[in-house]
């Protein structure tokens, strides 16, 4: 597990609805959040990673504060465009009471957010009192979540200048007959402020074995039923079966190429599959749980 980095961020927060101040006039709190560690592209579910956030609440004030728990949210934004996070699940975990002057406790959430582009997300915290209406929620702060290029980022889309297009799958596989236990993901997506109307595409997939002269399987062409309006800051992925003899112990390597109706041809991605037996999964890290056999969305 790689350590968290020094805190980056203090926001002051004002005591208000589910925590009443010890005294007449009005205290606060006082949050450090962590930064998230950069994370390569090659190394998310096209985009997507969970994160393990560390919250260091703290009263810098004179008298005790009196506490409740709080449900957090997070928001992301890149570029002005925002994305979606999922709302991160409360943990079992013990809240103090009372705070008293000069000390602290820390809240550990796991913050998904789809980050389908490179570049830095802004990502806001807010939280309210549990139970509370989404009226009383305030801000605590933000963090910066960076996703490096990697070697096989998202490309523009030269027919569709609007978009960007992205290609994973399968990782790691144990040895099979099944030609459609490997999968393989091309994504569209939106990084605009405006909805984008979709068309059908098609994927060139040229799969060879490294080590071997013979290729595994003829190259062939999949449809990609693409349709619909993709809204600003979103993607649509669509999951194709590989259909190609990858039963023996090796890395094929999958070259994914995206082509338009009238024959344009932009390449995604050249993707890795390692095929062998492979050891019980462990224990999922804390940072980053990465996708064992799926890298998909």
């Amino acid at each position: 597990m790689r350590a968290l980095p020094a805190f980056a961020l203090v926001g002051v927060l004002t005591v208000g609805a589910g925590a009443r101040v010890a005294g007449a006039d009005v205290q606060t709190l006082a949050v450090r959040i962590a930064e998230a560690p950069s994370i390569s592209y090659d190394a998310t579910a096209l985009g997507r990673a969970t994160h393990s956030l560390r919250l260091v609440v703290s009263n810098p004030g004179p008298r005790p504060i009196a506490l409740s728990p709080l449900a957090f949210r997070f928001r992301a934004t890149r570029e002005s465009v925002a994305y979606a996070c999922e709302e991160p699940q409360a943990r079992d975990e013990r809240w103090p009471k009372t705070l008293e002057p000069a000390t602290s406790f820390t809240v550990i959430r796991d913050v998904t957010c789809d980050t389908p582009l490179p570049g830095r997300y802004d990502i806001e915290v807010r939280a309210r009192p549990r139970g509370a209406p989404d009226a009383d929620e305030r801000t605590y702060g933000s963090f910066v979540m960076t996703i490096e290029p990697g070697a096989n980022p998202p490309v523009r889309v030269p027919w569709e200048p609007p978009l960007h297009a992205a290609a994973s799958g399968t990782k790691e596989l144990n040895p099979t007959a099944d030609p459609n236990a490997a999968k393989i993901v091309v994504a569209m997506i939106n990084g605009t402020r405006a909805p984008v109307t979709l068309s059908a595409q098609k994927a060139v997939v040229h799969v060879t074995r490294r080590g071997s002269r013979v290729a595994p399987c003829p190259e062939r062409i999949a449809d990609l039923p693409f349709t619909g309006s993709l809204g600003s800051g979103r993607s649509q992925s669509l999951t194709i079966p590989l259909r190609c003899d990858i039963s023996a112990d090796a890395v094929y390597d999958v070259e994914v190429t995206l082509a338009s109706a009238s024959g344009q041809r932009v390449r995604l991605a050249t993707h890795a599959i390692r095929v062998g037996v492979l050891p019980p999964p462990g224990p999922r890290p804390e940072e980053t749980r990465a996708v064992r056999g799926y890298g998909g969305m």
